[in-house]
């Protein structure tokens, strides 16, 4: 609904669909949904030029979507790159 809102030109009623439709995906546990949304309302503060409103709902978009084992694996890639980094400066 809110894309289509968004499509027709509608920007605040497309605000307020997501809005609602966040809710409910928080209070019924849909989390991978409610990272999409979140990302596309981000989208449209982009769009409406609300950079920090836009860079807050892609990064709540990215923690949602978070399990333990992505965030196992970021941690780990992170403690590998910044030892290549340490060690290809001291090397």
């Amino acid at each position: 609904m809110a894309t289509l809102q968004s499509s027709l030109g509608k920007p605040d009623a497309a605000m307020s669909s997501y809005t609602q439709a966040l809710q409910l995906l928080q209070d019924i546990g849909m989390k991978k949904e409610y990272g999409s949304v979140l990302l596309n309302r981000g989208v449209l503060h982009e769009s409406r030029g609300e950079y920090d409103k836009a860079l807050q709902d892609y990064k709540d978009s990215l923690q949602s979507r978070e399990t333990p084992t992505t965030r196992t694996f970021r941690l780990f890639a992170s403690a590998t790159l910044r030892s290549v980094l340490t060690e290809g400066r001291h090397g």
